[in-house]
């Protein structure tokens, strides 16, 4: 598996590394870290079917102002 990460526009992308294609329902954890040093959980997820997995948009309003992300991709 290799992945993808566009971080201007915070999507994730996996595809199979020896055939190129895209893998779907790819498993995604994201960690975020704040400035103050605090690191919590940030969102959780699967690439959909569009292939990609979108970790910078939360609804929540505390997850805000996030300056790192720490993310664990899974495929089995």
């Amino acid at each position: 598996m290799t992945t993808y990460s566009s971080q201007g526009f915070g999507q994730l992308q996996t595809t199979d590394s020896d055939s190129h294609q895209p893998i779907a329902s790819t498993y995604v954890k994201v960690y975020a870290k704040y400035p103050d040093g605090q690191v919590t959980f940030y969102k959780d997820g699967y690439t959909g079917a569009r292939v990609r997995f979108i970790y910078a948009s939360v609804s929540a309003a505390d997850a805000q102002g996030a300056s790192r992300f720490a993310i664990l991709v899974l495929d089995e």
